[in-house]
């Protein structure tokens, strides 16, 4: 990702489910954000060439050049292609459009702005991305990027300042502000949550930074695991030693070393109760799954056994918002988006069902299974998951 921790792909229940939309198209159209509209890498590699056709049409069109270039970058995230060499073309191609742009329209709005997201974490740029906020404040294109880097700095002041410009403009998906309602409200008290992916962390700091909840939860990103004043900064918030080693010591393989860290913080964190969000790759918390405990949409990490099914009962039936995940009445262009994060509540919802059926509680055995196939109808891979779902239960 850049900004935060560009969230693509949803893993959910062992499957990786990518969102495929429409026909192909014949003329240029507004490439969003991949985390609000997910399309296929045909779809993408299409745009990225019929926006560079308007871009030879007119070099000075700053607008061109912007869908160009997210289109050419979201091609290279969605590809199948698993050729390094194939990724680093397009890499290149994306250092390219930067030097057009910087010779065609270099006072626009949209080169500031990528002359910025494209050197990913370099603050030293900064200036950039304050000079395409100041040249427009009501655009939300810059609107991410301050806010992430507004919450690494730890600039408290202008992350609430800029989260409620973000809020007020009616940008963010319902579905993701009770996604994440439902994250934040169960978690103990002064909880440090691990997390990843803009879906995640954004809201959750519309919830704190603009309504008011769970300001005592500490969000913590795997993605800025690598970037060393964030790392000292949490280190110390945390009151735990720094963590001792670096990424040559994982053969700059970026994945270990962020598995390590998230590892490191779970064991050294004193006083605090650790929570993981169930939204992270299962990669990071394989070497700790015995010690995690499904509590709904997180994992709290515990040395210690205890009855978790409990608390997840406590939270389904008196914590969460649940309505939303049977009826939407907003015309919500990331709700296919949200439909897919929502199967992180199948494999605790399921818990929960084998626990209403051992109980008798047959009412609510039957309520929490109508939920799950209400969940996973509305997703494109729903015959998978159903087959899941039988498997667990040992259904014919």
């Amino acid at each position: 990702m850049k900004k935060i921790c560009l969230s693509i792909i949803i893993i959910a229940i062992g499957l990786v489910i990518t969102i495929r939309c429409g026909a192909q198209s014949a003329k240029p159209e507004k490439v969003y954000s991949i985390v609000k509209i997910h399309k296929s890498a045909e779809w993408y590699k299409e745009q990225s060439e019929l926006w560079k056709k308007e871009t030879d049409k007119d070099p000075k069109n700053a607008n061109a050049w912007y869908n160009y270039y997210k289109a050419m970058r979201y091609y290279n995230m969605t590809t199948d292609s698993v050729s390094g060499d194939f990724k680093a073309s397009i890499s290149k191609k994306l250092v390219d459009i930067m030097n057009q742009m910087e010779k065609e329209v270099p006072n626009s709005y949209e080169f500031n702005l990528l002359k910025y997201d494209n050197a990913v974490f370099d603050f030293s740029l900064f200036p950039y991305l304050r000079k395409a906020y100041d040249m427009d404040p009501e655009r939300i294109d810059a609107y991410p990027s301050l806010a992430a880097y507004y919450g690494n700095v730890n600039d408290t002041n202008n992350l609430k300042i800029i989260m409620n410009k973000w809020y007020l403009t009616n940008d963010f998906s319902e579905g993701f502000l009770d996604i994440n309602y439902n994250t934040l409200m169960p978690l103990e008290k002064n909880a440090i949550l691990i997390v990843n992916g803009d879906n995640i962390v954004y809201p959750e700091w519309v919830l704190q930074y603009v309504k008011g909840i769970r300001r005592d939860v500490k969000i913590i990103l795997v993605c800025l695991f690598q970037v060393d004043s964030y790392r000292e900064r949490i280190f110390n918030e945390m009151e735990i030693e720094p963590f001792k080693k670096n990424l040559n010591d994982f053969n700059n393989d970026e994945r270990k070393y962020d598995q390590a860290m998230a590892e490191y913080i779970a064991q050294h964190v004193k006083g605090r109760p650790v929570y993981f969000s169930n939204t992270l790759d299962d990669y990071y918390l394989k070497n700790i799954k015995d010690n995690l405990y499904n509590e709904g949409l997180v994992s709290k990490y515990s040395i210690e056994k205890y009855d978790n099914i409990a608390i997840l009962k406590r939270n389904y039936e008196k914590i969460f918002f649940k309505d939303y995940l049977s009826y939407n009445f907003t015309n919500d262009i990331s709700q296919p988006i949200v439909n897919n994060i929502n199967l992180y509540y199948v494999p605790a919802f399921l818990s929960l069902y084998e626990h209403y059926k051992a109980s008798d509680d047959n009412d609510k055995a039957k309520e929490i299974m109508s939920r799950i196939y209400t969940i996973v109808g509305k997703t494109a891979y729903k015959d998978k998951y159903l087959e899941y779902i039988k498997e667990e239960l040992k259904e014919e």
